[in-house]
């Protein structure tokens, strides 16, 4: 289903008219709903296994994230000193305090980055992550819905909004319709 799709439905079920079908703003209410949606929970669509970040440089013991980063998997987080995922090992979330000699062996998240410590990282190093991303926001009327099967939930959800500024009985329909949806469309978790 695509954007303008999804913002006809928005309009008619939530019988918008004039200056209320302003796309702008549908689009922001269907995009915020889709993002609090995924952040909440883990969805395949999202996963990304075994991202490689490269070392910035010998002895720089932070290695930036990637951008659409959601959920990062803790226990997933591999470093290897020559670059190749055959030879990396996992690396434990701690405190970085103590030694800068060594290899790495345990990292923190600070400010957009994993820091390793100890310091000793080869210029070739590599941290190897698996994570979930954002799903990109739906700008384009042509823009396809990234979570088959959510595209209900993300409408009644979204109408829900609209009308609770206007109609707050069909709100709250429209909400419990949009958990209804859910469940449907999620009775099997299909998260790795």
């Amino acid at each position: 289903m695509t954007l303008l799709e999804i913002r006809n439905i928005v309009v008619k079920e939530a019988n918008l008219k004039g200056a209320n079908t302003e796309t702008g703003w549908i689009n922001s209410l269907v995009n915020r709903k889709l993002q609090s949606y995924t952040a909440l929970r883990k969805y395949a669509e999202f996963f990304v296994p075994n991202f490689a970040i490269n070392a910035t440089a010998a002895n720089d013991p932070n290695f930036v994230l990637p951008t659409d980063l959601q959920h990062l998997n803790y226990e997933s987080v591999r470093y290897s000193d020559d670059g190749d995922i055959e030879n990396a090992r996992g690396i434990y979330r701690g405190s970085i305090g103590g030694s800068a000699i060594g290899l790495p062996y345990r990292y923190a998240r600070i400010a957009g980055n994993l820091r390793l410590r100890p310091t000793t990282i080869s210029a070739t190093a590599k941290v190897f992550i698996d994570y979930y991303s954002l799903p990109t926001t739906l700008s384009n009327d042509a823009d396809v819905f990234p979570v088959s099967g959510l595209e209900d939930v993300i409408i009644n959800e979204t109408v829900s909004e609209i009308l609770l500024h206007t109609n707050t009985k069909l709100a709250a329909v429209k909400q419990q319709r949009a958990d209804s949806d859910y469940s449907k469309s999620r009775a099997v978790d299909t998260a790795p």
